[in-house]
């Protein structure tokens, strides 16, 4: 093997490996292979993963949260952080979203009060009329869903799940590009 490339500076001198002209071992079963021990080891099952790689979530902190339905060993590696579509249904439907609003009397209210009616607009949305919210009243055309309070925590959880275990910022941003609940940051 030919010695490490050199850096174009002198910080980087002597640092940058030229990893293409290095000789490593590949192995067409997918194994890893150890420096140390020096020998085989096979891909850490799901089990291994869920340990060393565990989600700090309600959903799925102390004990089994019903991820690992998936059987066919040759895809695990890559739905290992999926959950099944069995976990839960889809809350975000809007039909769903329509029937929690329904039960909502506090956003039913809001929405046909005259003092509140223009920031909270009925949208028709896949045929059915849906609350919406609208932060600033000079920008008719950005408005976000409302979510009822029945339906927060629902959603968190199916988009935390959907997502892939994803942290608290990239969740509450996906979930607000679409949908409104008043404190929703402090939720998720």
């Amino acid at each position: 093997m030919e010695k490490p490339s050199e850096g174009k500076s002198l910080l980087s001198k002597g640092k940058l490996i030229a990893f293409d002209k290095l000789n490593v071992k590949m192995d067409p079963k997918d194994e890893m292979y150890s420096f140390e021990e020096e020998v085989l080891l096979p891909p850490p099952s799901e089990a291994e993963c869920n340990r060393t790689f565990r989600c700090m979530f309600a959903c799925c902190r102390d004990g089994d949260h019903g991820h690992g339905a998936i059987k066919n060993d040759e895809m695990l590696e890559s739905f290992l952080n999926h959950p099944p579509l069995e976990v839960m249904p889809n809350p975000i439907t809007m039909a769903n979203i329509q029937q929690h609003q329904l039960q909502d009397v506090a956003l039913i209210q809001k929405s046909q009060n005259a003092a509140t009616w223009a920031q909270y607009p009925i949208m028709q949305i896949d045929n059915r009329n849906v609350i919406c919210y609208r932060a600033d009243l000079n920008k008719p055309n950005k408005w976000r869903i409302h979510l009822p309070e029945t339906l927060i925590a629902p959603v968190i959880v199916w988009y935390h799940l959907v997502l892939g275990h994803q942290g608290t910022t990239s969740l509450y941003n996906t979930i607000v590009r679409q949908f409104y609940a008043p404190a929703l940051k402090r939720k998720v």
